[in-house]
């Protein structure tokens, strides 16, 4: 008797003794009979092994099959192969732990990366923790914002996921996944969620993600719910002197973000120090509304710093924006402690040769228009300066030192050098000892000279 003609009651026995899931397969397939008589065998197997019906059906969207699978006794762990954040000890955190888990993924993560969002919350439904990662340690809203599933993201939000960094360590935040790659619907949707809001680690790298992707269209939506300082740098900047949304708005030449940044409390002297302040940066990029927006807010010590640069600049565009913007033509003879006070440095009295004024640098490099514009708004015809080895302004011979006329006549630039001297200017200045005798208390003069002090110091006007 051939096997399709065999009693019923005896192919259910055969089927059952079958152990084999790919041979119940290959006998489901040779007719609709030993299909209807296999499959619930076939399910049986499949739950108390592989499970390769839930991850079908978490993959695909099959809702159905899912259920089926677990009618036929399919079990969903609650927690994946990957470990969870709050399992984790910090000192494993430190290390670079957890290792990778071998085992397939758990179908929650499948079913967020695959966009079904009935699956995921049906999957919720049966106790599955909502904080957990795949295999690519990515958290499954991490996942869902990456893979643009907008749905699958409202209901994550709506069963209670966390947008706060706590739970990114091994990524980027959501949010920052969705200013990264312009979504504007997916930056909507995370910002709306008030009870459970990106926190400010998440928002700046969302705002950081926006300007450096040039999703500038994200930049007003992000900060009307942006409540933290805007004074911060960048992780992933491309330029280093681009790093902060200000200085990124000088660099580019955006206004009207610059303008926003600067509403916003961001400060024109950021990141402080000797490092480069926006305004440098306007003026190195010859931004010249930018010049005029920045100067008058920037602190001194840089305006004039931003016009020893402008010095470069044959034209004087630029450094007439500074001045009329409120740049000052010299430093001032304490401006090196100022900026030394930022890194926690040296005290120095006086003026680092580093701190070029601007009327040496129009001189050093021959520029005759900007040496007459230069002392029309008040410079200082006969301000010292020393070119120390380590000094920026290549222009001057090393070892110089003395006022803007002396450096004229060594270069060689007469009608400069006649135009000082016409306006007062002196071969010698006088030396650095004199001039700090002048300054200084006599008491403060002898115990300086006691330091066995040997370079000479620009002290300013």
């Amino acid at each position: 008797m051939s096997l399709p003609n065999l009693p019923v009651e005896l192919l259910v026995h055969i089927i059952a003794s079958i152990d084999s899931l790919q041979a119940l397969h290959a006998l489901a397939l040779t007719s609709r009979g030993f299909y209807a008589l296999a499959d619930h065998v076939i399910y049986q197997h499949d739950a108390q092994g592989s499970q390769h019906a839930i991850h079908w059906a978490a993959t695909y969207g099959d809702i159905d099959l899912l259920k089926k699978s677990l009618d036929h006794g399919a079990k969903v762990p609650p927690v994946p192969c990957a470990l969870l954040l709050g399992e984790i000890h910090p000192q494993q955190l430190a290390k670079g732990l957890p290792p990778d888990t071998p085992g397939p993924p758990h179908p929650l993560c499948t079913a967020v990366e695959h966009g079904h969002a009935e699956i995921v919350d049906f999957l919720l439904n049966l106790k599955c923790h909502i904080h957990m990662t795949d295999m690519q340690k990515l958290w499954v809203l991490a996942s869902a914002v990456a893979h643009g599933h907008a749905e699958v993201v409202r209901v994550l939000l709506r069963r209670g996921i966390r947008q706060d960094t706590g739970w990114y360590v091994y990524g980027d935040w959501p949010i920052q996944i969705a200013a990264r790659q312009g979504s504007r619907e997916m930056v909507e949707i995370l910002l709306a969620d008030d009870s459970n809001p990106p926190d400010e680690a998440g928002m700046k790298g969302a705002l950081e993600g926006a300007l450096l992707g040039g999703h500038l269209h994200l930049v007003p939506l992000l900060l009307r719910k942006y409540r933290y300082g805007l004074d911060f740098s960048f992780d992933a900047s491309r330029d280093g002197s681009l790093d902060t949304p200000l200085r990124w708005a000088a660099g580019t030449g955006h206004l009207a973000f610059a303008r926003l940044f600067l509403d916003k409390g961001a400060s024109p002297d950021y990141p402080g120090g000797w490092r480069t302040p926006p305004l440098l940066i306007a003026v190195q990029e010859r931004h010249e509304e930018m010049v005029r927006l920045l100067t008058p807010v920037t602190h001194r010590i840089h305006g004039t710093r931003a016009l020893t640069l402008s010095m470069e600049q044959a034209d004087g565009v630029i450094a007439r924006i500074l001045l009329e913007n409120g740049a000052k033509p010299d430093h001032e003879w304490n401006d090196s402690t100022e900026l030394n006070s930022h890194y926690g440095g040296e005290c120095t009295l006086g003026v680092s040769d580093d701190l070029v004024p601007p009327l040496i640098a129009a001189v050093s490099r021959g520029h005759e228009i900007l040496v007459r514009l230069l002392v029309e708004h008040g410079a200082n015809v006969n301000v010292e300066y020393y070119r120390g080895m380590g000094s920026r302004e290549k222009n001057v011979p090393d070892g110089f030192m003395g006022a803007p006329l002396l450096l004229a006549m060594k270069l060689r630039f007469d009608e400069i050098a006649g135009f000082l001297r016409e306006k007062g200017g002196r071969e010698e200045a006088g030396t650095w000892e004199e001039r700090f005798q002048e300054r200084f208390p006599q008491d403060v003069v002898e115990e300086f000279m006691s330091w066995g002090y040997e370079r000479p110091v620009y002290l300013g006007t």
